[in-house]
């Protein structure tokens, strides 16, 4: 450790080529004692040292690698934050529930390339309780974000969120959106939650009614 931490002061050196130096002397180490600091490299302004630090921490198993990324993992700080998302892997995200609680508001927060970056999480860290938050995403302006929220209840069992997006779909005034909540409240599979899409059957377009 006490190694790691005498290297840190060189990420910050004026010149070019002791930061990138530094980068790879603790990337090549694989020690965990080293994970705070390149954690800490990847909200700094220079590419290249980020990207030796994600390369880094890619090394390591992703339960090891969490703690250390959740303070990245801040819609304030997207530089950082796409650095630590690309430091994991969407079929093998860890179960560190702060971590989990980041990439949610990311992906319900955020916007641009660090939000997409984020959805491609969703369904994978998305339980019970975090797929409430998911909701709201189902009625966005962008398609890409409504079909992976709906993905992430339809994977996840979202039944428990039926009367939402029930109510949802009976108050949108997009037509297009509308149709997208019917189809999820029908494969979500929650009869009762009909009642609350009853209006619709008088609806004028004949897709909706249908």
């Amino acid at each position: 450790a006490r190694f790691a931490t005498a290297v840190r002061p060189r990420i910050e050196d004026a010149d070019e080529r002791v930061r990138l130096a530094a980068a790879r002397v603790l990337a090549g180490w694989g020690d965990k004692s080293s994970l705070p600091i390149l954690a800490g490299m990847l909200g700094t302004n220079d590419d290249a040292i980020r990207r030796e630090a994600v390369a880094a921490l890619l090394r390591f198993e992703a339960e090891d690698i969490a703690p250390s990324l959740v303070s990245a993992l801040r819609v304030e700080t997207p530089r950082a934050a796409v650095a630590a998302l690309s430091a994991l892997r969407p079929e093998r995200v860890p179960r560190n529930e702060a971590l989990r609680d980041a990439v949610v508001q990311i992906a319900t927060k955020a916007r641009g390339p660090l939000r997409a970056l984020a959805l491609r999480f969703l369904a994978a860290v998305a339980d019970a309780r975090r797929l409430a938050e998911c909701v709201p995403l189902l009625v966005d302006e962008d398609p890409l974000v409504r079909t992976v929220a709906a993905h992430a209840l339809r994977r996840r069992d979202g039944r428990k969120q039926a009367g939402r997006v029930a109510e949802l779909a009976a108050t949108t005034k997009s037509s297009a959106r509308r149709l997208e909540l019917l189809e999820l409240l029908r494969d979500l599979g929650v009869p009762e939650a009909a009642r609350g899409v009853v209006p619709l059957l008088l609806d004028e377009d004949p897709r909706v009614r249908g």
